[in-house]
């Protein structure tokens, strides 16, 4: 990858930013085809990169909500939100430097899979609870 110093006495050259442009987008062709995979088992990820911050949301199909409350369980620091379409699970993975969203429709959650859910982030389930 291509390192770009800024410095007082240089002035920035285009070609040095355009080499590590090429770069950034030649290592994204491995996130695609990541992302491509899980897209073919339900697991649709949508990464957002910017200067000092990483996100991803994450959507799952309802043939695969039953990875939720596992996926969940992989998260650090996991948290529940209800929406007004359904619920959010928040959490933070690769040691917290990647903020993770997935959200889940309330057709496709039965009570008893949301109940799983707040189980695997560790949460107490919530019987009878509000959004259900």
């Amino acid at each position: 990858m291509s390192i770009i110093a800024a410095t007082t006495s240089a002035p920035l050259r285009p070609q040095a930013a355009a080499d590590g442009i090429n770069d950034v987008l030649s290592d994204a062709f491995g996130v695609f085809e990541g992302i491509q995979g899980l897209a073919k088992i339900g697991v649709w990820v949508s990464v957002h990169v910017a200067p000092g911050t990483i996100e991803a949301d994450v959507e799952i199909s309802p043939d695969s909500i039953d990875l939720l409350p596992g996926l969940a369980h992989e998260l650090e620091s996991a948290g529940l939100s209800y929406t007004q379409t359904g619920v959010q699970v928040h959490g933070t993975m690769c040691q917290g430097t990647v903020d993770l969203r997935i959200a889940v429709d309330r057709a496709d959650l039965s009570g008893d899979a949301l109940d799983a859910l707040v189980t695997a982030i560790g949460l107490a389930p919530q019987i009878g609870g509000e959004g259900r």
